[in-house]
């Protein structure tokens, strides 16, 4: 059956009561007007229909009515003929008037029932049946989630009598023999037969096919078959989505999809996910995919928290405001011959994001509710406090100064605080959700809405998420439809300043909580917060992390509303116009105050900052595309376009220092004694002609080639226009006959595909000369005691800008074995990047910092493998296991000349040769290796020391590091690499049981020979950290200890000792489900269910969790753990509801 592309819109809007009003408004005459003009009636009664072939087989005709129709032919080729030649010649005719003409002289009848049409002969066996005329059974059809699935076809085996189920999924048959055995089938799904055997009822759970070839995909711009896809595409359907408790869909990607790697870059509820598809293509520019939803591209020029706070590194998720439940699939476009559709925006991969449509039949309503408890998913182990004023005193011993504690006060102090528990908690997430679908052959909707209130594990963390969808489409004629997606969300967030980068132990309350002594109390004898600087061995910079929590309030609200209009017209047969309307529109407030005592704010009094944003988006497509079958072998879709998208953006912030009380916070900034204020207005534009071209011969040979011219506003005037052109054929060796009589393969077929796309996600204004201003506290100038605003030129122009180009070589193998029980897909890659933006130093004369050029190049190859095995499927019983694999090798192969680029600044980690950077970039390197020193324990004793001569100044006790080019002396020069963030490789390994009415998920996943630079450990070893490794330090009276001595000061290195491997197997969901059989004509399905998500994880990592990302989307500096916010595990129970 063909299937029609609905697009959807997103919506995010704020408080923009108006454009509200108007969006409520065109809903409203939308729904009103359609169904005016609809009467009830069935689509085979309005369908007509264009036939004309000649000397064709009966099998083509049906297949042309499907291929420019809804309608589906159910028939048994051993009762129908269809390879009978006919010539037919039909012009706007309905199909019974076709049928009749074609079945014309023979014993074949059929039945319409809206789209379903069945092909029927005199039943066989004729006398020789005993036919039970009062008999009857009836039943009910589901999928393996337990919703009703209508159009399933029920046929008494050996005959064509049968009947189709409802938009309920229930059917009845009657007259039938003794011995029947009921045959359902549906596409997609794996045919069951069942004896009647004496039974009234037959309730059937329909099982999916292992791969559904069949099944229909977006592809960008379009859908196509599985089957005939030539490039690397991964789908995720609905029933995956739902299993996992996910808060943005990107999640979903982790472990399921090969090729893909996530990273958390922080566990804070609505933090960042970071998720790059087959490597590393870029240094400078935005690393992500291109989101798609509904085939409206989502913008990342997003600003983060941390651009107007630099105390707090939270950055926005683009895909924050969408609700997981509402997606029906999710493909991942992976190659070039798949994402230069995409063009200048393909360079990253493409995901490409439906949404739930409605269908039709009666009104379904569903009520979805789950709870979650979430704990953190492990501790650090500190010492006591007791311990702790030991570890202090011995220090002082061994610098020859005064204890600082007496032995009385040491031994009250007992354990002290344990100031993780005082800042992590058990935490409570709610979700709940309703929806309604449903419709007729005129007009199908739905409308649902959801709201999520996540409790994060740290104290006053929290999100709070509404959101509300509606989904629309409208056969205004037979030739004509139109339909609309809107989806509007609002998302408020309590946040407390973690992941932070740079600013340590001010502002990050992770930090602070590993960093607090144990013996200082939450408060003090007066209840009020205690201040660290007022204890013996307090550091005054730092404050307590209970404090921070409760007393800096940082807030966030993201209102957007997205969404489209769109209509799709039938010019003729097999040529249609669609023509789309969009709008992105974005409301982003951000606010933030450090209270006038805490260390945060320092000499300032107090800090308030206020930022709005308001980002409009508009887009508008313009696509004609052509399908034709010539003759019984050849099949064509040529598909030619427009589209324009613009986005303007508008930023405010008000920062203000010095406030006579905590009352006001950011509520009256007018009172702050200096006052700065900021605002930025931009702009780009991308236009985009798009084509493709789908070829199949003969079901056996394909064949795609795409084109797309870019213009983008974004790059110099020299370099505004980019074509990115792909070729990708496939041959089904299936269908060859050499191939068929092996009888191995059930499915067999090679695709290998080539293209260039590229990456234009880069900061506006590059390529033109800017200037800058400043009236900053920290950057302004004073002239006579005044803080005066200056303008100066911050940018040298550079009109020959353009984009990173990206050339991409796929080979790919899919294979079917056992009736596609067990499918395998193989694909190997080659991709290079060149004209990779970077940042080029520029002589002080010329009085600018740097400019931004195209040069340098970068190569990834690797392989992706995924497979799916049904280990067993019956209709009580059945297992599926799916297992992904990547790999992928970086590499760079050119910096433009220079032969390395320092980067990663960690805010006090350093190296020893270049200051505070931590990854050093070089030609013949994959990105992103951390750039150290190696460390080999600790320094023993003076005769150690003095037989080394590498550290003169060192003492028994402290650091020892290699002198790695045997100079003699250990400096500088020593360092190298000591870890790569990269994997080796990384798996997913999936597991779906399902028993009569119980269900079973078990989803893992991992990655191995990865590194994560812990920068706890860079600091752990300084003066008073009191981690319970401490223990084992070195002192006179223990010789053999490995740790550090009581008064050693770690130096702060990045070094083979705080580089840790990163490798680990994480069991990602363990779920139990049970349907709860329903005898009620108000109630269609009742499940319920428990799950563990996130509940262990494998690893020798020392810190909170293996998969962390502090620096986010940063290409170049991966696999860093800046006190980022810690993980959490869950329990939680679900309850869904369908009426």
């Amino acid at each position: 059956m063909k299937k029609k592309l609905q697009y959807f819109g997103d919506c995010n809007i704020s408080k923009l009561r108006r454009l509200l009003r108007m969006m409520k408004l065109t809903v409203f005459l939308l729904l009103v007007s359609v169904f005016s003009v609809f009467a009830e009636k069935t689509y085979s009664q309005t369908k007509v229909l264009n036939v004309n072939l000649k000397n064709s087989t009966v099998k083509e005709v049906l297949r042309n009515i499907e291929e420019q129709s809804e309608f589906y032919f159910m028939y048994s080729e051993k009762l129908v003929d269809v390879n009978r030649k006919v010539s037919i010649n039909f012009r706007n005719k309905k199909v019974e008037k076709i049928l009749d003409e074609l079945f014309a002289d023979t014993n074949v009848s059929y039945k319409v029932r809206d789209r379903y049409i069945l092909l029927t002969t005199p039943e066989a066996g004729g006398n020789n049946l005993t036919v039970q005329q009062q008999k009857n059974v009836s039943g009910k059809v589901t999928d393996s989630s337990g919703s009703p699935l209508p159009g399933v076809t029920v046929i008494i085996k050996g005959t064509t009598h049968g009947t189709v189920t409802n938009a309920d999924g229930e059917y009845s048959v009657s007259n039938f023999p003794e011995d029947a055995v009921f045959v359902f089938s549906f596409v997609g799904m794996k045919t069951q037969e069942i004896p009647v055997a004496g039974k009234a009822s037959i309730n059937v759970v329909m099982v999916e096919e292992t791969v559904g070839i069949e099944e229909v995909v977006a592809i960008g711009y379009g859908t196509l078959k599985k089957r005939d896809l030539t490039g690397a595409v991964s789908s995720i359907n609905s029933k995956e989505l739902s299993s996992n408790m996910l808060t943005t869909p990107d999640q979903a990607l982790q472990g399921r999809v090969a090729g893909v790697q996530v990273n958390t870059s922080s566990h804070a509820p609505g933090g960042g996910i970071s998720v790059q598809i087959r490597g590393t293509s870029s240094l400078s520019a935005d690393g992500q995919p291109l989101y798609v939803v509904d085939g409206f591209p989502i913008s990342n020029d997003f600003t983060s928290a941390s651009s107007v706070d630099g105390a707090v590194a939270i950055s926005q998720n683009p895909l924050n405001s969408i609700d997981p439940s509402n997606i029906e699939s999710i493909e991942v476009l992976k190659d070039a011959s798949s994402t230069a559709i995409y063009g200048a925006r393909g360079a990253n991969g493409v995901v490409l994001i439906t949404t739930k449509k409605g269908k039709t039949g009666k009104a379904i309503v569903t009520f979805e509710s789950s709870t979650s408890i979430d704990t953190p998913s492990n501790y650090l182990e500190f010492l006591s406090a007791e311990e702790w004023g030991v570890l202090v005193n011995e220090a002082d011993d061994l610098n020859g100064t005064a204890r600082t504690f007496t032995e009385g006060e040491i031994s009250e102090m007992g354990k002290g605080t344990d100031w993780q528990r005082e800042v992590l908690r058990t935490a409570l997430t709610q979700n709940y959700k309703m929806s309604v679908s449903g419709g007729t052959s005129a007009i199908r909707y739905l409308l649902s809405g959801s709201y999520l209130d996540q409790q994060g594990i740290v104290v006053n963390s929290n999100l709070k998420r509404y959101s509300m969808n509606v989904n629309l489409d409208a056969n205004i004629t037979e030739r004509f439809n139109i339909g609309t997606n809107i989806m509007f969300s609002n998302a408020m967030n309590d946040m407390v300043p973690t992941d932070s980068k740079g600013y340590g132990t001010q502002t990050n309350v992770i930090s602070n909580v590993l960093f607090s002594w144990p013996y200082i109390p939450v408060k003090d004898e007066d209840g009020k917060y205690t201040f660290f600087k007022d204890y013996k061995k307090g550091i005054g910079s730092m404050d307590n992390p209970v404090y921070m929590t409760k007393e800096y309030d940082i807030q966030d609200n993201t209102s957007r509303l997205l969404g489209s209009i769109y209509g799709n017209y039938k010019i003729m047969d097999g040529l249609e116009l669609r023509v789309r309307g969009g709008l992105d529109y974005r409301d982003w407030r951000y606010h933030s105050y450090y209270p006038l005592e805490s260390a945060a704010a320092k000499s300032k009094a107090g800090i308030a900052s206020i930022t709005s944003e308001r980002t409009t988006n508009f887009l508008n497509e313009n696509i004609l595309e052509y399908k034709k079958n010539i003759g019984e072998k050849h099949n064509v879709n040529v598909m030619a376009g427009f589209t324009n998208q613009t986005e303007n953006d508008e930023l405010v912030t008000a920062t203000g220092y010095g406030f006579p009380s905590d009352y006001y916070k950011y509520n009256n900034m007018g009172i702050a004694k200096q006052q700065y204020t900021k605002s930025t207005k931009t702009r780009w534009i991308l236009l985009s002609y798009i084509s493709r071209i789908n070829y199949v011969y003969n079901d056996k040979y394909m064949l795609t080639a795409t084109g797309r011219w870019d213009g983008s506003s974004k790059f110099g005037k020299n370099s505004k226009w980019g074509f990115f052109p792909s070729v990708a054929v496939a041959w089904r060796l299936y269908e060859e006959s050499f191939v068929k009589d092996l009888n191995v393969f059930s499915n067999l077929k090679l695709r290998a595909g080539y293209g260039s796309v590229g990456n234009e996600r880069i900061g506006l204004y590059k390529s033109i000369s800017t200037i800058s201003t400043a009236k900053d506290y920290s950057s302004g100038y004073v002239f006579g005691g005044d803080l005066v605003g200056i303008a100066y030129p911050s940018r040298i122009p550079n009109p020959d800008l353009s984009w990173e180009k990206t050339k991409d070589l796929n080979f790919g193998l899919d294979m079917g074995f056992f009736e596609n029980r067990i499918n395998l897909s193989i694909d190997g890659y080659k991709k290079k990047t060149k004209d990779m933006l970077v940042e080029v130093s520029l002589a002080r004369e010329s009085g600018y910092g740097s400019v931004l050029k195209n040069i340098g190049s970068m190569q990834n190859t690797g392989v992706d493998i995924s497979a799916r095995t049904i280990n067993w499927n019956s209709n009580s019983f059945s297992w599926i296991t799916d297992m992904t694999f990547s790999l992928n090798r970086n590499k760079v192969i050119d910096l433009g000349g220079a032969s390395e680029i320092y980067t990663g600044w960690l805010g006090g980690a350093k190296n020893g040769l270049n200051g505070s950077n931590a990854v050093r970039l070089t030609p013949g390197q994959p990105v992103g290796k951390f750039w150290g020193v190696i460390r080999d324990g600790i320094w023993l004793s003076q005769e150690d020391i003095d037989a080394a001569g590498t550290q003169k100044s060192a003492t028994p006790g402290s650091a020892r590091f290699r002198d790695y080019d045997k100079s003699g002396t250990f400096d500088g020069n020593d360092c190298t690499y000591v870890g790569d963030p990269n994997p080796d490789f990384t798996f997913g390994f999936n597991n779906s049981i399902s028993y009569k009415e119980w269900s079973f998920i078990l989803n893992t996943y991992g990655a191995v020979g990865q590194d994560v630079l812990n920068v706890l450990k860079v600091k752990k070893d300084g003066g008073t950290y009191y981690g319970a490794i401490r223990r084992n330090r070195w002192s006179p009276t223990n010789p053999e200890g490995t740790e550090l001595a009581a008064n050693s000061n770690y130096p702060g290195y990045v070094s083979t000792d705080n580089v840790e491997d990163a490798s680990f197997l994480r069991i990602q969901l363990v779920s139990l489900g049970y349907k709860i059989p329903v005898k009620s004509n108000r109630l269609s399905d009742v499940m319920l269910s428990l799950s563990a998500d996130n509940p262990v994880v494998f690893t020798k990592y020392s810190g909170y969790d293996p998969e962390v990302n502090s620096f986010g989307a940063n290409n170049s500096v991966k696999g860093v753990d800046l006190f980022g916010y810690p993980a959490s595990k869950s329990i939680r129970f679900g309850i869904k509801i369908i009426f």
